[in-house]
């Protein structure tokens, strides 16, 4: 019997993608092969080139089937496919084993060369200008991909990015590098901490998808009211929560759902999404407050 195998290409401006899923490698490493000279054959075709020095191939799995099987042989007109355990991807590092470590790092890495660039002009800014140095230069760096990485990174990673933050907040505020920070001192700058941005991003992608602004693809969720007849407080405008085992626990599908429930009825109610976004705010600002002493805020 024939294991399933199931292939998908993704065609970006300048990152393409073959992507194939099973359970034997062997039948995988065999498909990519085989598929990889279609695709040569065809650029051939068509007077286009394909440059094998910059294609990557790399296998994702649990940790335990990666000690069994850790690369890939693949083949592209008898030239073999170098095998990464992370590869960049859209500007994202993805791990083999989805932890977000590489990405999680790399985030730190930058935001601490921005932060000593930003410290050799401090005496020359005021605290409008500091702020705003940091919007323009390092707050992309957290929003960036964050559905994909933050939420399997380690507790040891997500402190680093914390303090990193930190250090962001007491520049601007022109504190002393031991100052020890509150949800006072997040409210003055306007920033919520890391896991509640993390959280705000989550919940204003789906008040879009919510109200069938996001693209489709996005939009595979089953709202209570479509599912069950009998509805309770608890379930108004509410999603059902998807089925999924423990790594399915760190899934945008799990967590959006979930966060999006977690809202008062008041929240999920509201339509603009200017409206919304202020209101989710103060929303995850009280949450902050409610974790006045947790190790986040620091």
């Amino acid at each position: 019997m024939e294991k399933a195998i199931d292939c998908d290409l993704c065609l970006y401006a300048d990152d393409s993608m073959l992507l194939v899923t099973g359970k034997d490698i062997n039948i995988i490493e065999s498909k990519l092969s085989e598929e990889m000279n279609k695709i040569k054959k065809w650029l051939d075709m068509n007077k286009l080139s394909l440059h094998l020095g910059k294609t990557e191939s790399i296998v994702f799995g649990s940790k335990r089937k990666l000690n069994k099987v850790s690369s890939l042989n693949v083949y592209c007109n008898n030239i073999k496919i170098e095998s990464k355990s992370n590869v960049k991807y859209l500007g994202v590092m993805i791990d083999q084993d989805l932890s977000g470590k590489t990405m999680g790092n790399s985030i730190i890495k930058r935001i601490n060369s921005g932060l000593r660039f930003m410290f050799r002009k401090k005496e020359f800014l005021k605290f409008r200008e500091r702020k705003l140095l940091y919007i323009s230069l390092l707050q992309s760096r957290f929003n960036y991909g964050y559905n994909v990485y933050y939420r399997n990174i380690t507790k040891c990673v997500k402190n680093k990015l914390q303090t990193a933050q930190n250090k962001i907040i007491r520049y601007i505020l022109d504190f002393d590098c031991r100052t020890h920070l509150t949800t006072s001192h997040f409210r003055k700058v306007n920033f919520l901490d890391v896991e509640s941005r993390v959280k705000y991003l989550t919940l204003n992608m789906m008040h879009n998808i919510y109200h069938g602004k996001s693209p489709q693809y996005l939009c595979n969720f089953n709202k209570v009211e479509e599912v069950h007849q009998h509805n309770t407080r608890k379930s108004f405008k509410s999603y059902v929560l998807p089925h999924v085992n423990s790594q399915g626990l760190t899934s945008f599908m799990y967590n959006g759902a979930k966060l999006w429930n977690s809202l008062t009825n008041n929240l999920k109610s509201i339509e603009s999404k200017s409206s919304f976004k202020s209101n989710c705010k103060l929303f995850l600002f009280n949450e902050m407050v409610s974790t006045e002493d947790s190790e986040f805020v620091m």
